[in-house]
Order: C-alpha cells, then structure tokens, then sequence
C-alpha cells in the first residue's frame, strides 16, 4: 500500500516531461502522507498531473471548434474528454471514455475532501496514472479497441 501503480508499458516514463515530473511529485507526496491534509494534498498532485496531461492531448487547432473558446487549462475534464472523444469515437469505447470521466471527478474531489485519507488518495492517484498511460498508449497512434462478440 505504499506505492502507486505502474504501468504495463515496459517504459519508465511516458515520455511527456512534464506529465512525468506531475507524476513523480505525485508519487513523492503520496509516499510522505501522513495526515488528511497531507491526503488532500495527494488529490491536489492528481489535479496537477491531469493539466499536465489535458496541456499535452489537448491541441485548440484539432479540438477547439471554430469560434469556440478555448477551454481553459483547469478545465481538465473538458479538454481530456474532447481528445478522448475524438480518438475512441462510437459506442464501443464509451467504457474507456468513462474512465477518463471518472478519473477526473475523483482528482477533485479528493482535492476538496475533509474526509481524504490514504486509502482514497491512493485510489485517486492510482486511477490518474492509469489514465496518463491510457492516453499515452492513445498518443502512440494505431489503437482500435473492438468488443469480441463470444458465441
């Protein structure tokens, strides 16, 4: 219980430096929580890593409709969910798009928990560094992701 999760890449970092600096701060806080401050802090470094990440993904020439304004940098969920939207389009993603909803929500709300111990935040952070390497995987190009009907 005193780490985070790692990815199944065979890669170290993902890559993006300064999603990886989040994360490493992120692991640093989590292993030196000791209080529910401390505990909403980790909720803070999750929120952190999720702008680091929605900075990288989201690009306004792609994602920003014309005439729209660009969502701003806090508005994590908006601008991750746009580039999730965009790469794993149809119904057969929608679980994959959820995770990133879910994810999200967590980071904030254990950013503003009284109630934020190291059971939650680890959870919290866990759920974050699955969604930085699912958008890395993303970004690696070529993903498709079909459902396999069983007969």
């Amino acid at each position: 219980m005193g780490e985070l999760t790692e990815g199944v890449s065979p890669h170290r970092s993902l890559g993006w430096t300064e999603v990886d600096d989040h994360i490493a701060q992120l692991r640093h806080r989590f292993r030196s929580a000791s209080t529910a401050v401390d505990s909403k802090d980790v909720g803070n470094r999750c929120v952190g890593v999720l702008e680091a990440l929605s900075a990288h993904v989201y690009d306004p020439d792609l994602h920003c409709p014309p005439g729209d304004k660009e969502p701003e940098i806090s508005k994590t969920d908006i601008r991750i969910g746009v580039y999730i939207n965009h790469r794993l389009q149809g119904k057969t993603n929608e679980e994959l798009r959820g995770l990133t909803k879910k994810a999200s929500a967590l980071s904030h709300k254990m950013k503003h928990s009284p109630k934020a111990d190291r059971t939650t935040t680890g959870i919290t952070a866990d759920a974050v560094i699955l969604l930085a390497n699912i958008l890395r995987r993303l970004e690696e190009g070529g993903f498709t992701f079909r459902v396999v009907q069983q007969s």
